[in-house]
């Protein structure tokens, strides 16, 4: 099976959500992994709208979408709001608004941390 992950963590390759990926890339070697690190790459994204153009094509022609993102205060980073801001800016964004069919053909993971500290003080 083709995952695209899309790593939205500003962390990039150090996040914690991140190692839960490497780990499952371990445990499924026969599965084929292909990521973006899309959290840097935002300036170049709205600078360079076929570099957005060909994420989505990738994101296409996979067979599985993985969003990796950390949770931060109840919600995603702003660098993955913006990225799916992007996506819905493009041409393809535009027929994907007008044709998108519930559910979303394309099975999607979203592999998300959070971490909760609970005082006892």
């Amino acid at each position: 099976m083709n995952f695209f992950v899309i790593n939205a963590s500003p962390k990039t390759r150090h996040s914690i959500t991140l190692q839960h990926l490497y780990f499952l890339e371990q445990q499924y070697p026969q599965h084929r992994f292909e990521m973006v690190h899309a959290a840097n790459q935002i300036p170049v994204y709205e600078k360079n709208r076929s570099a957005v153009q060909e994420l989505m094509e990738t994101v296409k022609t996979c067979d599985a979408l993985i969003w990796c993102f950390p949770v931060y205060y109840t919600s995603v980073p702003s660098q993955l709001k913006r990225l799916i801001e992007l996506f819905f800016k493009t041409e393809q964004g535009d027929r994907l608004k007008e044709s998108m069919p519930r559910p979303l053909p394309l099975p999607s993971i979203s592999l998300i941390t959070r971490l909760t500290i609970i005082s006892r003080g």
